[in-house]
């Protein structure tokens, strides 16, 4: 006994390879959308957070000249890791979601 198969490709596949993928730039976004834009983009660069590391470092001294262990982990975890680490780990995103868009899909 023979099973024949007729594949009947789903009517939207015709439409996606029309349109093609979907992309960020085709989003429409307004004024506010474009600031959170502008300001993401330059966030998430090193060389932010190379200036926020200069910024948290300023501050290193009024903190170690409290003298108290409390004031000095306030300062490592509140300072330095979030504005740091925020930029550092926006250019890992950035990074990792340039590679995944050059995957076949």
């Amino acid at each position: 006994m023979a099973i024949s198969f007729q594949h009947i490709p789903h009517p939207r596949i015709a439409n996606r390879k029309k349109s093609g993928p979907p992309k960020t730039t085709d989003e429409h976004v307004g004024f506010n959308g474009k600031i959170a834009l502008a300001l993401t983009t330059i966030v998430g660069t090193m060389w932010c957070a190379y200036a926020f590391a200069v910024l948290a470092l300023v501050a290193l001294p009024s903190a170690l000249g409290q003298g108290t262990l409390l004031a000095d982990v306030s300062w490592l975890s509140q300072t330095f890791i979030q504005l740091v680490m925020l930029s550092v780990i926006m250019v890992g995103q950035n990074i990792l979601s340039r590679a995944s868009d050059k995957r076949p899909i």
